[in-house]
């Protein structure tokens, strides 16, 4: 009795390992690259909003800053003040999905 129990497990564990978590893969690979996405992008937007912790660098808090500044489009300190933290987010973002794309492509090809 107490052998088959151990083969049962072993048995389990193959399956799992075999089956289950090579289908699971994938999935939990999207579901991660959208978390990360949509966390950047919620925690940027609460910082553009003054929501977020005013003692924390943010791309957020800084094109807050920026946008702030009245004649910001006035002059060319849009480039340099507004421009980077909007691209860092979107660069950020992007290099989620850019990686999260071959993994993605890796679980289905096993």
């Amino acid at each position: 009795m107490r052998g088959e129990l151990r083969r049962g497990h072993v048995e389990a564990a193959r399956i799992l390992a075999r089956h289950i978590l090579p289908a699971t893969v994938p999935i939990a690979t999207a579901k991660f690259v959208l978390t990360m996405q949509y966390a950047i992008l919620a925690e940027a937007s609460l910082a553009f909003l003054g929501l977020g912790d005013p003692a924390t660098v943010s791309w957020g808090g800084t094109a807050r800053r920026a946008a702030s500044y009245g004649l910001i489009f006035a002059t060319d300190a849009w480039r340099w003040w507004l421009l980077p933290p909007l691209a860092g987010i979107a660069a950020a973002i992007a290099a989620f999905a850019l990686v999260g794309r071959p993994l993605d492509d890796a679980g289905d090809a096993g």
